[in-house]
């Protein structure tokens, strides 16, 4: 019974189009369920089929994000009070690569791997590196994070052996409810 009368939604957002990856043809033409609601948030006017867009306001800059990529993370794993009465949520970045997985969504599949494995969060491995301290010298490199932070804890975890991969956080499914809701804020704090 739990399993057919499980709510599912999709969300994704781009404030600042910062990564220049707001396609709206794309968002459009997204293979869309009509068994889970879809929002996009955005600071943007933009209109959409098949999403309900959500007008945002912007975070605070800090000192080594800017407000666009600060709300972003946000929005990710702080989840916003308007996805808070479904089962599971499935976050998507607005990377090309990135919504393909959502336009793969099959709700039966999904349902199926959430009852057998009766897991809270699912991740996908991350395409290209395989450890954390591969992910923190990319990011420096590219000068996503300010380095002095991520030396910081690029030194905290050099000694930790990791028995999982790496995940991509491009596309997270997850359960919401308080513990889930909390750990993700962890993430984000």
């Amino acid at each position: 019974y739990y399993i057919n009368k499980m709510k599912i939604a999709v969300y994704s957002c781009n404030l600042g189009n910062y990564r220049n990856e707001l396609s709206v043809d794309i968002l459009n033409n997204i293979k869309f369920n009509k068994d889970i609601d879809y929002y996009f948030f955005t600071e943007q006017d933009i209109k959409l089929s098949n999403w309900n867009v959500v007008k945002t306001n912007l975070e605070e800059s800090l000192s080594f994000m800017n407000k666009y990529r600060n709300t972003s993370k946000y929005l990710k794993f702080v989840l916003p009070k308007i996805l808070k009465s479904y089962d599971y949520v499935i976050w998507c970045d607005t990377k090309k690569e990135s919504l393909k997985n959502i336009n793969s969504i099959n709700i039966d599949k999904i349902k199926k791997l959430i009852l057998e494995t009766d897991k809270k969060i699912f991740l996908i491995q991350h395409p290209q590196r395989t450890n954390p301290i591969q992910e923190i010298d990319i990011t420096k490199k590219l000068k996503l994070e300010n380095e002095e932070n991520a030396d910081i804890f690029k030194k905290k975890i050099e000694d930790i052996v990791f028995n999982s991969k790496l995940p991509d956080t491009t596309t997270i499914i997850r359960k919401v409810d308080n513990k889930i809701n909390n750990l993700f804020k962890e993430v984000y704090d």
